[in-house]
């Protein structure tokens, strides 16, 4: 089978696309949000999990930075309008704090687990 000129470069040009469209994906699933090391529990399972907790932490970090940057840009809010903007900014607040308590459980929970497995395993030896 032989390819025309043109045919030839279309085929070429699906293939780089294609590639890219994987490279892509492979620097999404590196880029993920960095948890801070005290967090980490060295389980690949839990890491993940944290690692996809700290991108929504960092998301709602974003939202505030927004909600407190249009609140200082325009100070004239109709009180309807303030009312509701304050309350958009205590929602992202409470939903960011808990998410940092949920990001120290998982490490909390295998501590937690290994100390009773050590109290166990005094128990059995007495």
């Amino acid at each position: 089978m032989s390819y025309e000129r043109r045919e030839y470069r279309d085929l070429l040009e699906q293939r780089a696309k294609a590639a890219t469209k994987a490279n892509q994906r492979g620097m999404q699933q590196a880029a993920q949000a960095a948890v801070p090391m005290d967090m980490l529990t060295h389980s690949e399972e839990w890491d993940y999990f944290l690692s996809q907790l700290q991108e929504s932490v960092e998301n709602i970090d974003k939202v505030l930075e927004g909600l407190h940057g249009a609140s200082v840009s325009d100070p004239s809010f109709d009180p309807t309008d303030l009312a509701r903007h304050k309350a958009m900014i205590l929602q992202a607040a409470t939903q960011k704090a808990t998410l940092e308590q949920v990001l120290r459980l998982p490490k909390q929970i295998l501590e937690k687990a290994e100390n009773a497995k050590l109290a166990l395993e005094r128990l059995g030896d007495e």
